[in-house]
């Protein structure tokens, strides 16, 4: 009776372990993955991240405004997206930002087979078509990942990148909301998380997203801070064949 209970036991932490490294988007259960960068407080420095575009016309006005601040930023672009809008990839790098994988439908569930897996190449693929670079750094649709979903994007030769200060921003329909919390949570070599799409789908609104920004940028320059890529922060190749420059458009 005893031996079963133990059993019992074991197999219930076991399960609960693999649902925390599945849902929880900084669990190291499964493997390596970068959250944060070194916490110097001397020179300050964050990365700005955008997930799940491009997705006109609020890409586009990010952009105008990172350019406004001399701020640089990571795109987590989806591929879908990227065949949409592949002008806005190619301001992306001409402006000095980084291009990294989101996948390329954005599926809630696709670490759980080898979809994901897929979707990083076909990704790449379009990235390196479009813009002339392949990406090194990915993000997992929601921060769900599996193990042999953390494997594909290693043999794709690609580091993945979660997040440690996020404020919900496509659900919050409110700009002094979003920013008072991207700049509460902040930290010297914080990851911040912030969606200029939704998805694969098109037209999605993130006007919030977008006035929250005109906010977010002049607070966290006024408080210190050096806004630098995902690459520059962790020290890391942007690309996964840093050998071959992207193209200049």
């Amino acid at each position: 009776m005893i031996g079963q209970v133990i059993s019992i036991s074991i197999v219930g932490v076991g399960i609960a372990a693999a649902v925390i490294g599945f849902f929880a988007p900084r669990s190291w259960l499964f493997g390596h993955l970068y959250v944060h960068g070194a916490r110097d407080s001397r020179t300050r420095p964050i990365a700005l991240t955008f997930d799940d575009g491009p997705n006109e016309p609020y890409t586009s006005r990010i952009l105008d405004l990172l350019a406004r601040y001399d701020a640089r930023a990571t795109f987590f672009v989806v591929g879908a997206n990227v065949e949409r809008f592949p002008d806005t990839v190619r301001r992306m790098l001409a402006e000095g930002h980084v291009i990294a994988n989101h996948s390329y439908t954005h599926h809630p569930w696709g670490a759980l087979t080898n979809r994901l897996g897929r979707e990083l190449a076909s990704t790449n693929d379009v990235v390196a078509r479009v813009a002339g670079c392949r990406p090194g750094l990915a993000r997992m649709p929601y921060g769900r990942k599996t193990p042999w979903a953390l494997a594909a994007a290693r043999r794709q030769g690609m580091r993945v990148v979660a997040w440690d200060v996020a404020a919900n921003d496509p659900n919050v329909r409110n700009a002094q909301r979003i920013a008072d919390a991207v700049v509460r949570r902040t930290r010297p070599g914080s990851i911040i998380l912030l969606h200029d799409g939704c998805g694969a789908t098109e037209g999605a609104d993130r006007s919030y997203t977008v006035a929250a920004l005109a906010t977010i940028l002049p607070r966290l320059q006024a408080a210190g801070y050096t806004l630098v890529t995902v690459a520059e922060l962790l020290g890391i190749p942007a690309y996964a064949d840093e050998t071959s420059r992207a193209r200049q458009w």
